[in-house]
């Protein structure tokens, strides 16, 4: 959209950080019981945050060097105040979680576990997760609006909106529920419209700022120019884009400092500040 005074491009960017949280939340209410509230499915396999902890809990009482070091009890009990912080989260949708699921699915301890004898969607969501917070904290400057990660981030993109088209299409094995059933299966509206708006305005906001990379053409054994790359350099100063910068944390940070002005203190007041 446009500025309505400047009449300059306007991109809306969700927080990738609090899409990761959502994405740890949503698999922690995935279960069978009449207590979660989601049962994420995904080619026949359930995801749920249950089999992490059961992974752990096979990791952490393993006599030798465990697979996951950094993941604790607290990972997986979680309070209101812990569920906010993104390091426990990033560290659950990690590729060492990964590592750890595929190393006990390996073992002999995995033999006879409720979790429908294989773990590789579980993993493909924890692999996702974890790329796109790990493109999103990315300090290295975009240059082009074709960067790779651009794409790698398409892909991830498409991976979620090709499993929420197999829970609400005719590939879904459970064709008696209803829509809100099926909806169910897959992670909730608001976390798939946040990472959809994200990704699509990241690309939107590269390419209104960014030229695109010059392609090379192959004529008779030479590599030559076939489209000159729009020159990045206007008015002397070359233009890129900090993925990391792309978040919410100066503002995170500020409130802090709000909160803690006159102590630890959970409700300040402008008299308090003041």
């Amino acid at each position: 959209m446009r500025h309505p005074m400047t009449d300059k491009a306007v991109f809306f960017i969700q927080d990738c950080p609090h899409i990761v949280k959502k994405l740890r939340n949503n698999l922690e209410k995935s279960g069978e019981t009449e207590f979660h509230t989601r049962r994420l499915l995904k080619h026949g396999e359930s995801l749920q945050s249950s089999t992490l902890r059961k992974a752990h809990e096979w990791d952490y009482a393993s006599h030798g060097l465990r697979v996951a070091q950094r993941l604790t009890h607290q990972h997986f009990n979680m309070t209101p105040f812990s569920r906010m912080r993104l390091s426990l989260a990033a560290q659950v949708l990690s590729k060492s979680m990964a590592r750890l699921l595929e190393a006990w699915k390996d073992s002999d301890a995995f033999e006879g576990q409720e979790v429908n004898g294989y773990v590789s969607e579980l993993r493909q969501y924890l692999l996702h997760s974890n790329e796109m917070l790990d493109i999103m904290n990315d300090c290295s400057p975009l240059s082009y609006s074709d960067d790779e990660r651009i794409n790698h981030l398409l892909d991830i993109l498409c991976w979620f909106e090709d499993w929420e088209e197999y829970v609400l299409g005719d590939r879904f094995p459970h064709r008696n529920l209803t829509v809100a059933e099926k909806k169910r299966a897959f992670i909730s509206d608001n976390v798939m419209a946040d990472m959809r708006q994200m990704i699509i305005g990241i690309k939107a906001f590269c390419e209104c700022y960014l030229p695109k990379r010059a392609k090379l053409s192959e004529t008779n054994g030479l590599s030559t120019l076939t489209a000159k790359a729009t020159s990045p350099e206007e008015n002397g100063s070359k233009k890129f884009i900090v993925l990391s910068k792309l978040n919410q944390d100066i503002v995170e940070e500020h409130f802090a400092k709000l909160r803690y002005a006159c102590g630890s203190n959970s409700h300040p007041d402008a008299a308090g500040i003041a």
